[in-house]
């Protein structure tokens, strides 16, 4: 099997940017493994921010996985930092005694009412604030990526939609009804591209807020008719489920039950309700041609899942790039003075973008090439 990509060695250098501070060798805060790369003026092959937007500017096939950091800054919270949906969820409701994120993510959350009335007020909310949100500077990015075509594809954490409503396609299920927000969908000229075989530019991974579904009967239904009741932590009954008993009562045929419409986000200890489609994407996408640059952004890589698409995205298999060699000559004419090799910069196949690095930190010792510390959207800035 191949191994990871990373050319790091013993170490892997981290760069910051931006507004936040250069990292000290001497920081408690680091893992020990985790250092400043030397200058280039003592190691012209060492990393460097120009570097990596080199890296970033002549990939060709870029893949991307997402989580909450690239949307904080349209003003909706990620789940598990000190100021996240969480720990401000936690101080709403201390009669709960949440004691984890995975309390309000786990399948089994329904078994307690009160949980299960906070998840339904939660998600009410979020998909409120994402309907104010606005695209951050990062998802304008990935469209322009995609726009230059140059994005593999998008793998996404995020359940608020607003890669899609920066233009990017978006997997749905074939019978998932369209959307009303309250902001205007992308015009025909914003939608962005499908790849040559038809699949959509952004995977998500763990569902979405639009829609609503039952579990008794599959039917799915857009979400905006029913946020006033889920806000109160109350779910609909089904109405396809109402219709069909009350017809079968009508007859005089015994009920079979009406389903509670449930948001289709995943949640732990369920099944992907697109599960088979997005496991054949991306076994697809593992299998053929691959990316050449793998980006990490704005997740803390907790979920067990996309541990492992992170995993296998950054083995080994990149092709060979104009950027990567440790060593160049150009031609020379016959009988001239040969001239000296110029180093090159180490490749960067795969970029670790936050400003925190995952823990336990010593599983991505050897994953990434380089952990690119700083505020996402200012990462933007640079290239």
């Amino acid at each position: 099997m191949s191994q990871p990509s990373s050319s790091a060695g013993s170490t892997l250098p981290v760069l910051s940017f931006g507004s936040v501070p250069p990292v000290s060798s001497s920081s408690s805060t680091i893992p020990q493994f985790i250092q400043p790369p030397p200058s280039t003026d003592q190691d012209p092959t060492a990393h460097s921010v120009i570097n990596v937007v080199k890296a970033v500017l002549k990939a060709k096939r870029i893949a991307v996985v997402c989580g909450a950091g690239i949307s904080t800054a349209s003003g909706i919270p990620d789940f598990r930092s000190s100021e996240g949906l969480f720990e401000s969820l936690k101080r709403q409701y201390p009669e709960a005694r949440l004691s984890s994120g995975k309390d309000l993510f786990d399948a089994g959350l329904f078994a307690s009412e009160e949980t299960a009335s906070i998840f339904y007020t939660m998600i009410a909310s979020l998909k409120q604030m994402s309907d104010k949100a606005n695209p951050t500077a990062f998802h304008q990015f990935l469209k322009l990526l995609d726009d230059e075509g140059k994005l593999f594809r998008v793998y996404t954490q995020n359940i608020d939609g607003l890669e899609e409503r920066a233009g990017l396609t978006r997997s749905h299920s074939p019978s998932t009804p369209p959307s009303s927000t309250s902001s205007p969908p992308p015009s025909q000229a914003q939608i962005g591209s499908l790849d040559p075989s038809g699949i959509p530019r952004c995977i998500p991974l763990h569902g979405q807020l639009s829609t609503l579904s039952c579990p008794h009967c599959s039917s799915i239904f857009s979400i905006e008719p029913y946020l006033a009741l889920l806000s109160t932590g109350v779910p609909s009954a089904c109405p396809t489920c109402l219709v069909t008993d009350e017809q079968r009562r009508s007859n005089g045929s015994r009920s079979r039950g009406v389903g509670r419409l449930k948001p289709d986000v995943v949640l732990y200890g369920e099944s992907h309700p697109e599960g088979e489609r997005v496991g054949s994407i991306t076994r697809r996408d593992l299998m053929g041609v691959r990316p050449d640059l793998l980006i990490v952004v704005g997740t803390s890589l907790k979920v067990p899942g996309t541990k492992l698409l992170v995993r296998e995205l950054a083995k080994d298999g990149f092709p060979a790039s104009s950027f990567a060699s440790a060593t160049s000559t150009s031609s020379q004419p016959t009988g001239s003075q040969p001239r000296p090799k110029v180093p090159k910069s180490k490749p960067v196949h795969s970029i670790y973008l936050n400003l925190d690095f995952p823990t336990p930190s010593r599983e991505w010792k050897d994953v990434f090439d380089v952990w690119m510390r700083g505020d996402v959207q200012e990462f933007v800035g640079l290239v």
